[in-house]
């Protein structure tokens, strides 16, 4: 009976939601390069049909959830003020010019067995009159870890698995302001 409740205890201890910030760091060095119109304007819209906040699951060895990665903020502001960090790097942003709209489509982490991130926007740039520049489709997977592991289900670490998904947005967002087709909008 001790043993029991020794493993009951054990099982709830690593049940509950852990809040993160996702902060933007450059996958890679960016340097400034200012153009003649910058982004004035970041947009996002959850388009996931998640709760606002959540971001991510620790699943047992049946699929059962254990521990919930939301975001400290709502993900739509959280991924905003990311893209907004990494304008700021390259110097793309501006108070008056263009407008970049973003619909998260998937903003996701998920551990059972691998750590699995998935990150894909739909990208609109507006110029300053409302006209339709530019748009596009980003997206980065992350997948890493071993189907066997000790690090899985109880034993997972929320905290490895936020960081997966902030280099996946990281990827993403880079991703998407690296395009040639996008600098070229910005800067025309």
């Amino acid at each position: 009976m001790r043993r029991l409740f020794c493993l009951i205890v054990l099982g709830l201890s690593g049940c509950g939601a852990t809040d993160v910030l996702l902060p933007y760091a450059p996958t890679h060095a960016v340097t400034q390069a200012p153009l003649a119109v910058g982004v004035a304007s970041v947009v996002v819209t959850d388009t996931r049909g998640e709760d606002g906040h959540y971001i991510g699951t620790i699943r047992g060895g049946f699929g059962n959830p254990l521990k919930t990665i939301r975001s400290a903020g709502t993900t739509a502001d959280a991924v905003r003020d990311a893209i907004r960090t990494a304008l700021q790097a390259r110097g793309w942003s501006a108070a008056t010019g263009d407008t970049l709209a973003v619909d998260l489509t998937r903003f996701d982490v998920d551990q059972m067995a691998r750590r699995e991130a998935h990150a894909e926007f739909r990208v609109t740039l507006k110029n300053a009159s409302g006209q339709v520049v530019y748009q596009d489709a980003v997206q980065a997977e992350d997948i890493n870890g071993s189907i066997i592991s000790l690090s899985t289900g109880v034993f997972a670490s929320p905290d490895d698995l936020s960081a997966l998904m902030v280099q996946t947005m990281n990827e993403a967002i880079d991703r998407m302001l690296d395009k040639p087709g996008f600098r070229a909008a910005l800067g025309g």
